[in-house]
């Protein structure tokens, strides 16, 4: 059973037709193969940075107009894929979480921000990992349930 990477992208382009094939190659949890078709002797892994395709949980458009899926991945973000949407005329932000590994990070256009490992309490948290990530995917009730839990196992005498 893998650690499961949580993804939020948010994708913009000028076509919305392009948006809307997007959103169908998603919900119907083909993106990766899709965008990067595996061959017979490829892996799946190098082609796409991640074990194998998504498990679909939402799309949606927002107020811009941006397409935003919410997905998951086994073990990593699938930063192959984002790049050859970039490269295909996309702008993405992909926001990425893995709690079982203790990393995340943000890929856009132009950057790619990756924290190795998140703080384990909240003063370093909100100063080393951008508060977007924190807000998507919940991290500062991960360390609250965390440190809740090991006042829990605090021995009583």
């Amino acid at each position: 059973m893998p650690n499961y990477c949580y993804n939020y992208l948010i994708v913009y382009h000028d076509s919305k037709l392009k948006l809307e094939w997007l959103e169908n190659i998603a919900s119907d949890e083909k993106l990766c193969d899709t965008i990067i078709p595996i061959e017979k002797d490829d892996d799946a892994w190098d082609l796409w940075g991640c074990k194998w395709d998504i498990t679909y949980k939402e799309c949606n458009f927002d107020k811009k107009g941006n397409l935003c899926i919410s997905f998951d991945t086994p073990w990593n973000p699938p930063k192959k894929v984002i790049n050859k949407l970039i490269s295909m005329g996309f702008n993405c932000q992909l926001f990425y979480y893995e709690p079982g590994c203790n990393f995340a990070g943000i890929l856009t256009d132009d950057n790619d921000i990756y924290i190795n490992s998140i703080p384990d309490n909240k003063d370093e948290l909100y100063e080393i990992v951008p508060k977007k990530l924190i807000y998507l995917f919940g991290i500062d009730l991960d360390i609250e349930n965390l440190s809740d839990s090991d006042d829990d196992n605090d021995i009583v005498e």
